[in-house]
């Protein structure tokens, strides 16, 4: 329902009320004193050691000692330390735990509990030492092994600043990835919650998956307490769940970028493979830690098989270029990581978590604008079917069903309306059309069916409407109009089209009969339309060339002119 100038007036008066009121209201529960500060304090009374209970780093380094885990050894300058102060900072696997010693000092921490662990490395256990000047005491770190050697620790023993910005930027980096793979699971949940289309589901289930296994394996799980699940459960979230995600990130690609149409038996792969992974979640629960262990350089060989087979779908498909290079784009980068972890390359050894996050985001991204740009053009091909359904192939004007449906919501418009404008409707028919389809041919008469359509449009109000309903019959709607109005309207077009124009070669006027009546006036919209159209067979029955209404208008407005010496339709 639109508000006229009056209501409009009404509601800006009560929106300005409402607000003067929730100020008062503000002014009322928080009152600013005359005197004193204007601002608060909130006082926060922490207890101490809730729910943490401090390592013992004398325990854990005897424990390392025992079971023989890595030392990394440093040195003393020859000279001794300096007075410099010395950082020792180790990343890798949410499992790892680290014990440092220098002289007498032991330092301690592990990644399963961000508050067992010196504050200032977020990424991994550190500590920054002061050794004593001339100290000739080494530094030694004990680290707990990794249960892969495709994924070590990684020690740093320096400067403080390096060992800082290099923690700083490993946290930017895995915090980065879990908050864009955040970003696209709300994106997709809009998206699903919109058009259901259920292609979406496999990526939506793969992106979860993934966000789960990046915080597991970027410790993040931990910070700033054991969060996600419990810790027995991080060994297997980390083994299994690589093998599903990818095999999702996979078939949503296949599926996404319609490589299914080239290749049944790589679109049948990634499902085979999608539900092989998935029924092995459960053997990987019972098996062994050892023999699961053992089995990661298995899983990261059965990922480069995948991602080798999708970029070969890429090649094949290259006809279909776009799809083929968003399909490469996608998994070249996890390729390269994979391969390079294969081959034992330091760089990455040296950032592998970080890498492998950063590939499985942007392979979820690229899965995310596949998925967007297929509904995209989903949905581009249904307004096109739309607009196909709603109009006439041979004029471009709405065809019936749309008349219809415009009339139908324009009528409820004009009764919210009351009487402050009517809804006049007309339905016009050529006179003699069939002459010129028996004279000069039909292809002739289709080119006089548009040459009338596109004389009309420009001669209508904007948010008027012509229609094509069949035939040489069309309706004309014009919401807000009165009956007067609308018949100098159909005037101006009756006398646009008596002046011949040259259509296929042929000079022709067109001259048209009409019935119009006022729609808001009738019971309903069907009753209305049926009205114009008997006033349109009265204008016939009364000679044609004239616009019939069922209201006293001049005679000026309704009568046609006399038959100018030209083909006439």
């Amino acid at each position: 329902m639109r508000a006229g100038p009056r209501g409009r007036l009404i509601w800006i008066t009560l929106g300005w009320l409402g607000a003067v009121m929730l100020l008062g209201v503000g002014v009322w529960l928080f009152p600013v004193e005359g005197q004193g500060p204007r601002g608060g304090v909130l006082a926060l009374e922490a207890a101490s050691g809730v729910n943490a209970s401090p390592m013992d780093c004398a325990a854990l380094e005897q424990r390392a000692i025992d079971r023989d885990w890595p030392l990394v050894r440093r040195e003393a300058p020859a000279a001794g330390w300096s007075r410099q102060p010395l950082a020792v900072a180790v990343w890798g696997l949410p499992t790892l735990s680290a014990a440092v010693r220098q002289g007498d000092l032991l330092t301690c921490g592990t990644l399963r509990d961000a508050r067992q662990r010196d504050p200032r490395f977020t990424a991994g256990v550190g500590a920054v030492l002061h050794p004593a000047a001339g100290s000739m005491d080494a530094v030694e770190v004990r680290v707990a092994p990794s249960y892969s050697m495709l994924w070590p620790a990684v020690v740093h023993i320096g400067d403080p600043v390096d060992a800082l910005r290099a923690d700083r930027l490993r946290w930017m980096l895995r915090t980065g990835v879990v908050a864009a793979l955040l970003v696209l699971l709300a994106s997709t949940l809009l998206a699903f919650g919109s058009t259901r289309p259920g292609s979406l589901m496999v990526f939506m289930a793969a992106t979860t998956g993934f966000l789960v296994w990046s915080l597991e394996i970027s410790a993040l799980a931990g910070y700033p307490q054991r969060w996600l699940a419990p810790q027995g459960l991080h060994f297997l979230l980390v083994v299994a769940l690589p093998l599903p995600i990818v095999a999702g990130f996979a078939h949503s690609l296949l599926i996404q970028a319609n490589v299914e149409r080239h290749h049944a038996l790589a679109e049948r792969f990634s499902l085979g493979f999608l539900l092989a992974s998935l029924l092995t979640l459960p053997l990987l629960a019972v098996l062994p830690r050892t023999a699961i262990a053992n089995s990661v350089a298995a899983i990261e060989i059965l990922l480069l098989i995948v991602a080798m087979v999708l970029l070969v779908c890429a090649v094949t498909i290259w006809r279909n270029r776009r799809d083929a290079i968003t399909l490469a784009l996608a998994v070249v980068p996890f390729a390269l990581v994979t391969i390079g972890s294969l081959a034992g390359s330091s760089t990455v050894q040296l950032w592998k978590i970080e890498l492998v996050l950063l590939c499985g985001a942007w392979l979820a991204i690229v899965s995310h604008l596949v998925a967007a740009r297929r509904q995209s053009r989903v949905n581009r091909d249904l307004e096109l079917m739309k607009h196909l359904a709603s109009t006439d192939d041979l004029t471009g004007l709405p065809n019936r069903r749309a008349v219809l449906a415009a009339l139908d919501v324009e009528f409820a418009r004009a009764r919210s309306r009351g009487d402050e404008a009517g809804l006049p409707i007309a339905v016009l028919d050529l006179d003699h059309f069939k002459r010129i389809n028996d004279s000069l041919g039909h292809p002739i008469g289709d080119r006089c069916l548009v040459h009338f359509a596109r004389s009309v449009q420009p001669l209508i109000r904007r948010g008027d409407m012509i229609g094509r309903t069949g035939g040489e019959e069309f309706v004309l709607l014009l919401p807000g109009a009165s009956l007067e109005e609308a018949a100098r309207i159909l005037a101006k077009i009756r006398q646009t089209l008596a002046h011949s124009a040259d259509i296929g070669g042929h000079p022709i006027a067109l001259h048209f009969s009409a019935g119009l009546t006022d729609a808001a006036s009738h019971p309903n919209p069907e009753t209305a339309l049926q009205v114009a159209d008997r006033l349109l067979y009265r204008a016939k029955d009364e000679g044609r060339e004239r616009i019939v209404c069922d209201q006293l208008l001049p005679d000026s407005l309704t009568s046609g002119p006399q038959a100018m010496p030209t083909q006439r339709a």
